[in-house]
């Protein structure tokens, strides 16, 4: 899916989408704002972060590293990993559109792709994500 299709996707569902340079550069929303990280060029969402799960001193560099590692882990290509940081206004419950069922944006908890609980690697999950994060948080894999 081009990322024209999928932002056009997005915000006829009611998403909007924030760019990595105004989430970093301190332009955050009011609305609830989460970083996507999709994998196997847009075939599967990995994991939906809550902004707030988020190190203050991100990087864009380090949020690559950790979407390149989790493309490398479950795909074994470094090629095809991508992010990008939603805001809802309204109804988030929906989750988010994207191959392999999509992603689920859940406020207070981090959202995996149940493949990760279906092979027993949440904890690779877990590390694989971790340089983004301020503190350990619980995962929700469904």
């Amino acid at each position: 899916m081009s990322d024209e299709t999928f932002d056009r996707l997005l915000s006829e569902a009611g998403f909007s989408t924030t760019s990595i340079h105004d989430f970093l550069g301190g332009k955050r929303s009011d609305l609830p704002i989460w970083l996507v990280i999709e994998v196997d060029y847009g075939g599967q969402i990995a994991c939906t972060i809550p902004a707030e799960f988020l190190k203050a001193d991100l990087t864009e560099q380090l949020v690559d590293q950790v979407v390149d590692q989790l493309q490398l882990f479950l795909w074994d290509d470094m090629d095809g990993g991508t992010c990008s940081y939603l805001a809802h206004p309204k109804d988030f419950s929906r989750g988010v559109i994207g191959g392999m069922g999509g992603g689920a944006l859940i406020v207070g908890s981090i959202w995996g792709h149940l493949q990760f609980s279906e092979r027993k690697v949440e904890e690779d999950l877990y590390r694989i994500i971790s340089p983004i994060l301020k503190e350990r948080t619980e995962i929700v894999f469904s």
